[in-house]
C-alpha cells in the first residue's frame, strides 16, 4: 500500500507560527531494489465502475495544481496545461459535498462545493482562520460527530519563565454553514522545565470520544540532545470546554504524538482511541530511542480515558529492519494502512525524501497482524496527505524519487491486500500530495 512521495513539514521551530516546507525528494537516489507492481496489472482491469478523482500535485518550483481525473484507474492522469492553480500544499478534506483546504497565502479556510468535475471555480465560502483563532495550526483532518471543525492552537507558545502552564485559544466551527459554535481558552500543562523549550509543546489536533478530547504531544528540547520523554505522553480535556488538563502516559514506548503527521490516531467504532508513536530520526531525536524502544500501537480505553497497558501491538517485531511510521489510514473493523519507513536507510530528515525508503503495509489492531507483501514500489515515504477511501478499496498516489519517475495511481484492497495499478500520473517531476474522491 503506498502513496505518494509528497508530503509537507512545519517548521520545528516554536517561535515560528507556522510553515509549510515541502520536500520533494525527486531528484536522485533511485532504489533499483524497491519492487514493482505484481504483473503491472491492467489498469482498470477489476470490472469496478469508474472512479472519478482529483489529485493535488506539487511541481519542483512548489507550484501547487488540482488535477481532476475521470477515471484515475485508467490512461493518464496529467498536469500539463490541464492542472487548476490557487491550491496551497496543505492539503484538505472532504466533508459531505464540500472540500476544506486551508491556504497559507491568503490566510483562510476555503470551502469549495464538489461535483464529479471536481471543486467549483470558486469558494463557496472563506474564512480568515487566524482572526478566529491565533496561531491555530495547518490540519483540517479532525472533524467531530461528521459537522464539526475543531482547531486548536498546535504550537508557537509564550511560556512565562518559571511557568507551569500556558494558555491556548480553540474554536468550532459547523459544517457546512462554517458557522463559530463553540470558542474559548484552554490551558496546557508543560512537562518539566528541563524538556520545555520556548515555543513548545506541539499538539495534534485533537481527537474527541465520550466525555474527553485527546490531544497528542511533542514535549522536549531540541536544543538538549536525546532530552525528550521516555513514555508516551497524552493530554485529556474534559470535552465538550476543554477543561481539567491531564496529562496520561504509557510507559511500554515513546515518541512524537504531535500530528505532525497525518492519521497517527484515530476512533474506533467501540468509541477507544488508538495511537502510533513516531520514533524517526526525521524528527527531532527521537530516532536516537530505536535501540532501547519500538514502534508500537496503543489503546486508550474511551471509557475511563486511561492508556490500556494490557493492549500490547508491537510492530517493529514484523520487520527485520529499524522502522517508523509517519502516516496511517484507519478503515473500519481494525484495518489501518500504514506507511512504513526503513530507518536503516537514511541519517536524517532530509535523507527521508532522497531515497526510496517507504512503503505501505496493512495491519490488523484485532488481530494484531501485519501485511508486508503488497507489491507496491518504495518511494521517499516522508509525511503527506493521502488518499481516500471507497467501496474496500484505498485509492493512492506513489511517486518514486528517482529523474522523471514513473508514477501510478494504485488500489488497495483493505481486506485483502490486492493491489492493482490504475492511471500513470504524467508531468515530469511532479509530486503527489493528496488524492479526493469526485465520487
Amino acid at each position: 500500500m503506498q502513496q505518494p512521495i509528497h508530503e509537507s513539514r512545519f517548521s520545528r521551530l516554536g517561535t515560528v507560527a507556522a510553515a509549510t516546507v515541502l520536500a520533494l525528494g525527486l531528484a536522485a537516489c533511485s532504489d533499483s531494489s524497491s519492487p514493482t507492481a505484481t504483473d503491472d496489472p491492467t489498469p482498470g482491469g477489476d470490472g469496478s465502475a469508474t472512479v472519478r478523482g482529483g489529485l493535488l500535485v506539487a511541481d519542483p518550483d512548489f507550484n501547487v495544481y488540482y488535477v481532476s481525473a475521470d477515471d484515475i484507474m485508467s490512461g493518464v492522469v496529467t498536469a500539463i496545461g490541464q492542472g487548476r492553480e490557487g491550491f496551497d500544499a496543505s492539503g484538505g478534506l472532504r466533508v459531505g459535498d464540500f472540500l476544506y483546504t486551508k491556504n497559507w497565502d491568503t490566510d483562510t479556510i476555503d470551502q469549495w462545493a464538489m461535483s464529479a468535475s471536481g471543486p467549483a471555480a470558486e469558494p463557496t465560502r472563506s474564512l480568515a482562520w487566524s482572526a478566529l483563532c491565533d496561531g491555530c495550526g495547518g490540519y483540517l483532518w479532525n472533524v467531530y460527530n461528521g459537522d464539526t471543525l475543531v482547531m486548536t492552537k498546535q504550537f508557537g507558545w509564550e511560556v512565562a519563565e518559571g511557568a507551569t502552564t500556558t494558555e491556548a485559544p480553540w474554536v468550532m466551527l459547523s459544517l457546512p454553514d462554517m458557522t463559530v459554535s463553540a470558542e474559548g481558552t484552554m490551558t496546557v500543562p508543560l512537562y518539566g522545565d528541563e524538556l520545555q523549550a520556548p515555543g513548545w509543546p506541539g499538539l495534534s489536533a485533537p481527537l474527541i470520544s465520550g466525555p474527553y478530547a485527546y490531544f497528542g504531544t511533542t514535549y522536549g528540547n531540541e536544543d538538549v540532545p536525546y532530552n525528550t520523554p521516555d513514555t508516551m505522553v497524552t493530554l485529556r480535556y474534559d470535552f465538550p470546554g476543554f477543561t481539567n488538563p491531564t496529562i496520561i502516559e504509557n510507559p511500554i514506548t515513546s515518541g512524537d504524538g504531535s500530528g505532525w503527521v497525518g492519521g497517527m490516531s484515530w476512533v474506533d467504532e467501540n468509541g477507544d482511541i488508538f495511537q502510533i508513536n513516531l520514533l524517526s530520526k526525521g524528527w527531532w531525536d527521537y530516532g536516537s530511542k530505536h535501540d532501547t524502544q519500538d514502534t508500537h500501537v496503543m489503546k486508550i480505553d474511551g471509557a475511563t480515558g486511561e492508556y490500556d497497558t494490557t493492549y500490547q501491538f508491537n510492530l517493529s517485531d514484523s520487520f527485520s529492519h529499524t522502522i517508523s511510521i509517519t502516516q496511517a489510514t484507519y478503515f473500519g473493523n481494525g484495518r489501518v494502512a500504514v506507511l512504513v519507513q526503513n530507518e536503516d536507510n537514511y541519517d536524517d530528515w532530509d535523507g527521508m525524501y532522497t531515497g526510496n525508503h517507504g512503503r505501505w503495509v496493512l495491519i490488523d489492531t484485532v488481530n494484531r497482524t501485519v501485511q508486508d507483501n503488497l507489491g507496491l514500489p518504495t518511494f521517499p515515504g516522508g509525511y503527506f496527505y493521502g488518499g481516500f477511501e471507497r467501496d474496500g478499496k484505498y485509492y493512492v498516489p506513489v511517486v518514486p524519487a528517482g529523474e522523471n519517475p514513473t508514477s501510478y495511481i494504485y488500489s488497495i484492497d483493505i481486506n485483502t491486500g490486492e493491489t492493482m495499478q490504475g492511471a500513470a500520473i504524467d508531468g515530469g517531476n511532479l509530486s503527489g500530495l493528496q488524492l479526493f474522491d469526485h465520487n
